[in-house]
């Protein structure tokens, strides 16, 4: 028989290097400096993908949602 678990999820602490990722800006900022990433896809995609990625995340911060709009055309 397996050993009795003692304890839960949420009183283990959380290595910083092994969280997730956050966001898709702290994503690509992982996986562009990841030596391991650059031994498996090279450099060249490494840099030619992070780059359209930061550009993905650079476009949806300057988009302005239904709820946005919404919101701040009744206040006017």
């Amino acid at each position: 028989m397996p050993a009795s678990i003692v304890g839960g999820a949420s009183e283990k602490t959380c290595h910083t290097s092994a969280r997730l990722p956050q966001s898709l800006s702290e994503a690509t900022y992982r996986f562009a400096r990841s030596p391991v990433a650059r031994d498996v896809f090279g450099d060249r995609f490494v840099e030619a993908f992070s780059c359209s990625r930061r550009w993905e995340w650079e476009s949806v911060q300057h988009r302005v949602t239904d709820f946005e709009r919404q919101r701040y055309f009744e206040i006017t």
